[in-house]
C-alpha cells in the first residue's frame, strides 16, 4: 500500500529546512494531488508520471 505524505509531516519537513509556508490549503492540494482516485482507479500510477507531472526541465520542480 502507498503510504502519503500528510500536511503535518511535510510541514515539519519545511520547517526543519527553515523554510515557511504561506498557503497551507495550497500545500494540502499538492499533497494530496498524488493520491487522487478517479473511477476507482488511481489518477497517477506510478511514481515517474507523478514526478513528471512535477518537473520542469528549465526551472526543476515547479509543484
Amino acid at each position: 500500500m502507498t503510504q502519503y505524505l500528510d500536511v503535518e509531516d511535510a510541514l515539519q519537513v519545511i520547517d526543519g529546512y527553515g523554510f515557511h509556508v504561506r498557503d497551507v490549503g495550497l500545500l494540502a492540494s499538492a499533497l494530496a494531488r498524488s493520491a487522487t482516485i478517479v473511477s476507482g482507479a488511481k489518477a497517477y500510477p506510478g511514481l515517474s508520471l507523478k514526478l513528471r507531472l512535477c518537473w520542469n526541465p528549465w526551472r526543476g520542480f515547479t509543484r
